[in-house]
């Protein structure tokens, strides 16, 4: 019978879990209660932007709604990011 030998991830030399060690950085900004209320803002923020989308709308608006949209998902890849390596 063949034992698997466990050996930890390597990815380009280095191993998941020391690489997993050196984002303490964003430890630290996730647990920090500005991070948070960052995020409720975000969500809020886009919330507000959701609402303000109506039929017809201006194509100017219509532009600035988008790059509102555009520029909050980038936030939230962004917030999630951190959250995801913190864990």
């Amino acid at each position: 019978m063949k034992v698997f030998n466990y050996n930890p991830l390597k990815y380009y030399g280095y191993s998941f879990f020391s690489t997993k060690k050196s984002f303490g950085v964003f430890r630290a900004i996730s647990e920090s209660k500005l991070f948070e209320i960052f995020s409720t803002l975000l969500i809020y923020t886009n919330f507000i932007v959701l609402c303000i989308d109506r039929y017809p709308i201006l194509s100017s608006e219509l532009r600035n709604l988008n790059r509102a949209d555009f520029a909050l998902t980038i936030l939230f890849a962004i917030e999630i990011f951190i959250r995801v390596n913190y864990c």
